[in-house]
C-alpha cells in the first residue's frame, strides 16, 4: 500500500473503536467518536492471520459498492431499506456508516420491512 493512502486514510484509521462483527470481506467496529456510527474495514487476513489480498480487494470493492449503491437508493426511494452511509476514505478500504439494528429474519416484524409497497416484496437473498 501506498503512503499517499496512508496519509489520506489517517482520519479514518483515528475513529477506529470496539471491534463489533467481522464479515468475509470485512471487519466491523464502533466509531469511537459517535458511537450510532460504524467504521467497516476491509478485511487484510485470508483466514488465519495470513495476508490475503484477494480478500482484502474484495473488501475495497464491498465498501465502494456498497457506498454507491447507497448514493443511487437515496434517490430512488430505496434509502430506507439500506443502512446509510456517511463517508466512503478516499481508498476505499474504510466505511462509515449509521449503525443499525440487525434484521432477524424469523421475526414477522423484521419480515415485514423487506416487503416494498412500491414494488412488491425484496427477496431474503438480496438481504
Amino acid at each position: 500500500m501506498s503512503n499517499y493512502r496512508l496519509a489520506v486514510d489517517q482520519p479514518f484509521m483515528a475513529v477506529k473503536g470496539k471491534f463489533l462483527d467481522q464479515g468475509a470481506q470485512r471487519s466491523v467496529y464502533i466509531h469511537s467518536k459517535d458511537p450510532g456510527l460504524v467504521l467497516k474495514i476491509a478485511r487484510k487476513d485470508g483466514g488465519g492471520g495470513e495476508w490475503g489480498a484477494k480478500t482484502f480487494r474484495n473488501g475495497v470493492f464491498c465498501n465502494m459498492t456498497e457506498y454507491k449503491l447507497w448514493e443511487a437508493a437515496e434517490f430512488r426511494g430505496f434509502a430506507k431499506y439500506l443502512a446509510p452511509c456517511c463517508e466512503l476514505s478516499p481508498s476505499g478500504i474504510y466505511l462509515i456508516q449509521k449503525r443499525v439494528e440487525s434484521l432477524d429474519l424469523t421475526d414477522p416484524r423484521h419480515r415485514a420491512i423487506l416487503r416494498c409497497p412500491e414494488r412488491g416484496s425484496l427477496p431474503v437473498n438480496l438481504i
